[in-house]
């Protein structure tokens, strides 16, 4: 192992967390594409904060269960260059063990 550690920012869905996470120097840019979400933001907003630091950070979207035309949508309209698709079952199974597990670490 060994090298400088690489940052992802997860959760963007203002201007001030988006010039921020810019301004710290981010490797990744994270979106929330999924509406439960408190952190949750459209593809239209996203394009428009994306295009606040045009090249910049990678930025990376992140779907629960979604369609194809949703990925795309973000993928192609916003200008996003990596994605992560999750399924409702593996988060309602795993995250709240991640959770207890992290609470029992102190983080």
């Amino acid at each position: 192992m060994g090298g400088a550690a690489r940052v992802k920012i997860c959760g963007i869905n203002s201007e001030a967390a988006f010039d921020a996470a810019v301004a710290a120097g981010a490797d990744w840019l994270g979106f929330v594409f999924f509406p439960p979400s408190p952190r949750a933001i459209s593809a239209e907003r996203a394009a428009g904060l994306s295009a606040r630091a045009p090249g910049g950070p990678l930025r990376v979207g992140l779907f629960v269960r979604p369609n194809p035309a949703e990925i795309a949508a973000v993928l192609f309209g916003a200008g996003f260059g990596a994605y992560l698709a999750l399924d409702q079952a593996l988060i309602t199974q795993v995250l709240p063990a991640a959770a207890d597990r992290a609470k029992d670490l102190g983080i």
